[in-house]
């Protein structure tokens, strides 16, 4: 995972990956602190906006996916501040639709978020 902001991002801001918000117009890559880019196998098939409030998932994602994921959201919530904001993270919408509801939900839920109405929360003590 990498923050957008990182100098060793190997891609320029403001690209377009395909993703398509819920407006219809194309979902840019917007470098800044809050947002970060998952990497495997040097694509990138995952990106996290507002701090995990918002996820795109660009590639199909096996379990195994899915749990390394899961690795990476825990390790963000054991950094100290300022590296991160917040004391927990709270997914809002993947892919445009209300977390809970996602077809992703699923594999979070097990990787330990809860719902909270519309989202997925994950708190410290899931780590």
């Amino acid at each position: 995972m990498l923050s957008s902001l990182d100098p060793a991002l190997p891609f320029g801001g403001a690209i377009d990956w395909g993703v398509v918000h819920s407006s219809g117009r194309p979902q840019k890559v917007v470098r800044s602190a809050a947002n970060h880019l998952v990497l495997a196998d040097g694509r990138v098939i995952l990106v996290c906006e507002r701090n995990f409030q918002r996820l795109f998932v660009l590639d199909n994602l096996h379990r195994q996916a899915w749990e390394k994921l899961a690795q990476i959201f825990r390790g963000y919530l054991k950094m100290h501040y300022p590296f991160k904001p917040g004391n927990r993270i709270e997914i809002q919408h993947i892919n445009s639709q209300p977390a809970a509801t996602s077809p992703f939900a699923g594999p979070l839920l097990k990787a330990g978020f809860e719902k909270d109405d519309a989202k997925l929360v994950l708190w410290p003590s899931a780590i």
